[in-house]
């Protein structure tokens, strides 16, 4: 017979099993319900794909509202845009932007984004040609919030061949040259796991995450408790932090990541050339450019860049400083307001048409020319 003193140690052993094991399944159960429930921010729209080297894209699809009201819908082939035939129509003429928020359209309406733009305004220009031919003039905006060139690169070489562009553009932003962890996990929380070497600018200087970090970003929970310990979900990000994340390297500086950007700008352009088409990059101006003549300034590299490598670089910033004061240009230190946007579709447009880049008549030759003599 088991004594009373024996029983009470065998109790006190199930219930502390059983009250670890309704710990287990509650932790288990917040877990599932965590990766039901949408993520946060505009993380909802990515899917990781670890089978493909651009390594994540937005989600065919998906859709939600932003914190500040703006709509995103991601269409059935993975873009922030209308679908669009496997080529276009005869007769027509294609152009597919690569980038990043910038070209995604980053808090302002589908239409408003600079890609979307650029097609009103290359359509209105081709009309003064033809007008029978006005509507085949498309812009694919194959933007993608936290991209850098490398995944930009890929995208690129994987998926355009079946929408047969006749030019690509690619769309600069100044912390394309920084450690791409710092962009990709703000912008989709994905446990990406180990990136290619190519897809740092300078590998020497990568932030490495802890292990126990790397680990806790696969499970929903973990990730949660450590976006509350960090100022939670919907705390704006500092700016005085952003600006330490995203340093921007001006054209003194620097040598490691204008080689590697060079080389992915060179991967894109042989893609396009593969497909019959021709490449060109757009450089947007950071906002502290627009007020501190003394601001790191990354243009005159670029320009070096597609000097050497054959491909016209169209600068923005004298646009951009032309419009500053008469209405609010970006909405923090990278991304354009809507205003923004309309500025930089429309330098854009006007350079393409100056290089007999798309349809249409050529501008007059004084609208070809920037104010130190040379075409935009």
């Amino acid at each position: 017979m088991t004594s009373p003193r024996r029983r009470i140690p065998a109790r006190r052993a199930s219930r502390g099993l059983l009250a670890l094991v309704a710990v287990v399944a509650g932790v288990l159960l917040v877990e599932l319900g965590l990766r039901l429930l949408p993520e946060p921010g505009l993380r909802g729209l990515h899917v990781l794909r670890p089978d493909r080297p651009w390594l994540y894209e937005l989600r065919p699809g998906a859709q939600l509202r932003g914190p500040d009201g703006t709509a995103y819908r991601i269409n059935a082939q993975g873009f922030r845009d209308r679908l669009r035939s496997p080529s276009p129509a005869p007769g027509g003429f294609r152009v597919i932007v690569l980038g990043d928020s910038i070209a995604f359209g980053y808090r302002v309406a589908r239409r408003e984004a600079f890609p979307a733009q650029l097609e009103t305004q290359l359509r209105r220009a081709a009309r003064a040609r033809d007008p029978a031919v006005a509507h085949d003039v498309e812009v694919l905006d194959w933007g993608v919030s936290g991209y850098n060139p490398y995944n930009e690169a890929a995208l690129l070489a994987g998926r355009a061949a079946e929408f047969a562009p006749d030019l690509v553009l690619a769309q600069f932003c100044v912390n394309d040259l920084n450690d791409p962890t710092l962009h990709f996990g703000a912008s989709t929380q994905l446990a990406l796991g180990s990136l290619p070497k190519a897809a740092y600018p300078d590998p020497a200087a990568r932030r490495r995450r802890p292990r126990w970090e790397r680990a806790c970003l696969r499970s929903h929970l973990c990730r949660a408790l450590l976006a509350l310990a960090r100022g939670g979900f919907a705390a704006p990000r500092d700016e005085a932090q952003a600006r330490r994340s995203y340093a921007p390297i001006g054209s003194d500086r620097g040598a490691a990541e204008w080689e590697w950007l060079g080389a992915r700008y060179r991967e894109m352009q042989a893609s396009a050339r593969s497909m019959g088409a021709r490449f060109g990059v757009v450089v947007f101006p950071y906002r502290d450019q627009l007020v501190d003549a003394e601001a790191p300034a990354p243009q005159p590299a670029l320009r070096a860049l597609g000097r050497a490598g054959g491909w016209p670089t169209i600068d923005l910033l004298d646009a951009f400083r032309e419009a500053a004061g008469a209405e609010p240009l970006f909405l923090d230190i990278w991304h354009p307001t809507a205003a923004g946007h309309r500025i930089a579709a429309a330098r854009t447009a006007l350079a393409l048409r100056c290089a007999a880049l798309v349809p249409g008549p050529p501008p007059d030759a004084a609208r070809c020319r920037e104010p130190d003599g040379s075409s935009p």
